[in-house]
C-alpha cells in the first residue's frame, strides 16, 4: 500500500492561520496592557494555543513586536497627499488633516498612549520615528500651497506638534473632541501667511 502524500499546502495554511491568531491576540493585548504588561502566556491564552506554539512562531520578543507593529501601522495608516486631491488651498487642507488625524489618533489611542515608557524598546522607538516622519510629510503637503519655496522649519515643527498624538489627546481631554479640533484649526491657520488664512 502506497503511503498518502503529505499535504504541505494544508499544513502551511494551518501554520499561517495560527500565526495570524497569535498576532491578532498580541495586538489586542498590547492595546489593553501594553507591550511590557503582556507575557507570552497571556498571548497563548488569548490565541488559544500553547506557550511553545507562540515561541515557535516568534522565538524572540523583537519578532513579535515587529509583527504587531506592522499590523497596527496597517490598521492606523497615516494619510498621504491623496487626501488633498480636491483641496488646492492650505486652510482647507489643514482643516481636513485636523479631522483625519484626530480620528486616527483617537482610534489608535490604546497603542500610542504608552509611548514614553515603551520607546525604550528599539522597535517601538523606530515605529514612532517612522510615524512622525509620515506625519511631517503630510503636514508639509498640507502647508505647501501657502508658501513659496521651503516651508519655515518652525512653522512645520509647530504644526507637527499640534497634530501629533500627545497634543490631540491632551486638547481633547481639556476641550472635548469638537473644541479641540476647532482650536487646532485656528492655531494652524495662524501659522499661515496672512494672505492665505481666509481661503
Amino acid at each position: 500500500m502506497t503511503p498518502r502524500p503529505y499535504d504541505t499546502s494544508r499544513r502551511a495554511v494551518a501554520r499561517e492561520e495560527t500565526r495570524r491568531r497569535i498576532t491578532e491576540a498580541t495586538v489586542a493585548l498590547h492595546g489593553e496592557r501594553g507591550i511590557l504588561g503582556t507575557s507570552y502566556a497571556d498571548i497563548a491564552r488569548r490565541a488559544d494555543v500553547s506557550i511553545p506554539t507562540v515561541y515557535a512562531h516568534f522565538p524572540v520578543l523583537d519578532e513579535l513586536v515587529g509583527a504587531c507593529g506592522q499590523h497596527v501601522m496597517q490598521r492606523f495608516k497615516m494619510p498621504g497627499p491623496e487626501i488633498f486631491s480636491d483641496c488646492p488651498h492650505a486652510p482647507a487642507r489643514l482643516s481636513r488633516l485636523v479631522d483625519r488625524l484626530f480620528d486616527l489618533n483617537s482610534a489608535a489611542e490604546p497603542w500610542l498612549r504608552r509611548e514614553a515608557v515603551e520607546s525604550e524598546i528599539p522597535l517601538v522607538r523606530r515605529f514612532h520615528e517612522n510615524r512622525r516622519e509620515a506625519l511631517r510629510a503630510v503636514v508639509r503637503d498640507a502647508l505647501a500651497p501657502a508658501f513659496t519655496g521651503q516651508i519655515p522649519r518652525d512653522i512645520e515643527a509647530i504644526a507637527c506638534v499640534l497634530l501629533d498624538h500627545p497634543s490631540c489627546r491632551e486638547l481633547t481631554a481639556r476641550l472635548g473632541s469638537d473644541g479641540a479640533r476647532a482650536a487646532t484649526r485656528r492655531a494652524l491657520r495662524a501659522l499661515l501667511p496672512v494672505r492665505n488664512r481666509a481661503r
